[in-house]
Formats: structure tokens, sequence, C-alpha cells
């Protein structure tokens, strides 16, 4: 599906506009098909909800603010507008990225010990992509998954989204930029420094087991 843009003599003066799937459904709700929003909610509620989790590391406030923020995206759906290139995924993560600051901020930072959740979909791939290749060779996977909560509870907020959003959602350097309102360079150098940091909070552990 498109959406065309023309001026007042009928003469399209931008290009099409390609959208996805989540945006149809979207522009569907709007023009009176709830059932719609109805198919978003059951697809981006569980993703929203697993973000903010590892975003805040407070899964009750996750599923507040993922209903919080779905809540909005039904209340100013007509104000969505579809842009070349950028996913309607990064629009709503954007939400919930916005929303999660806020709360952070609240938290103040609080750190859990909490083991991280994963759904039986998930892939496995985590703690080698945010630890280091020999982690599980070293110590027990609760730990280092509790150490990476930890680590991510004491990022700043900005390089906590971002990771989260690449590690665990796969979300590009742009469409983590959409996400971010920032650039795709400066998601690159978000994801580095926070990487360093989460491997500066394992090294202790890692050291102990050597």
């Amino acid at each position: 599906m498109t959406e065309r843009n023309q001026n007042a003599s009928g003469v399209l003066h931008e290009s099409e506009v390609q959208i996805d799937e989540d945006a149809q459904l979207l522009q569907r709700f709007v023009g009176g098909d709830r059932s719609a929003f109805q198919r978003l909610v059951e697809r981006w509620r569980t993703p929203l909800v697993r973000y903010l989790d590892r975003f805040l590391g407070d899964r009750e406030r996750a599923e507040d603010i993922a209903q919080e923020v779905l809540v909005n995206l039904y209340r100013h759906a007509d104000q969505y507008r579809a842009r070349p290139g950028v996913k309607f995924s990064s629009y709503l993560f954007r939400m919930a990225t916005n929303a999660g600051l806020n709360e952070r901020k609240r938290l103040a930072r609080r750190l859990s010990t909490r083991p991280l959740e994963r759904g039986e979909d998930e892939e496995e791939h985590v703690v080698e992509d945010l630890a280091t290749p020999s982690a599980e060779a070293c110590v027990a996977a609760a730990e280092v998954e509790q150490a990476i909560r930890r680590g991510l509870a004491a990022l700043p907020e900005r390089q906590a989204a971002a990771l989260v959003l690449a590690s665990y959602h796969g979300l590009s350097l742009s469409e983590i930029g959409e996400s971010l309102d920032i650039s795709a360079m400066a998601v690159k150098s978000l994801l580095n420094r926070a990487r360093e940091s989460l491997k500066r909070t394992l090294a202790p552990m890692l050291e102990e087991s050597a």
C-alpha cells in the first residue's frame, strides 16, 4: 500500500511512501476498522512489555507503561504519518522509549537482581552479544543474566535503550536512531560505550571464576 500526497492541482509533490503492514493496520483503524487496532495490540503488547521490562528492571511497571503507550497510540492514531524508510515499529518504540525514560528517572535507576524472563521463542544469543564469548563457560547463566540486568539498570538511559533495542529486538542502527531521535552514527557510539560498560560490570565475575 502507498500513500500519495497531492497539492491543490492534484499533482504529486512528494514521492510515494511505502508503508509496512503495521502502518496499514493503523490507517485502517483511523478509517473506522476497530479490529485493526486490536491486531496491533496483539502483535506489539508483548514486545513492548519485554522492552520496557529490560529497560526499567520492573516487570509490573513495564506492563503498566506498555498499556499507557498503546492507549496513547489509540487516542492519537490520526497523528501518525508514514515516512520513507521508517518502520512503524520505530515510531512505536520511540513512544515506549520516551515513556520509559520518564519512568526510569522516577525509579532513580533502581537496580534489580531479578533474572531476565525470556519467551520460549527468543534466541539465546544475548549473553554472547552483551558479555564475552567465554562468559557462559565461566559462570552460571543465571548469574550472567542478573549481572546484565544490573548493568543495564546502571547505564545512562539512552545507552540502555539502544542496547536493548539492538540486542533483544534486532533493530538496525537507523531504526534505533529513529526510536531515540538521533543519528545512526550516534547510536553506534552509544552501543560501543554500553557494551564496554557491561563488560566492565561482568569482569569481576569472570576474574573470580578464572
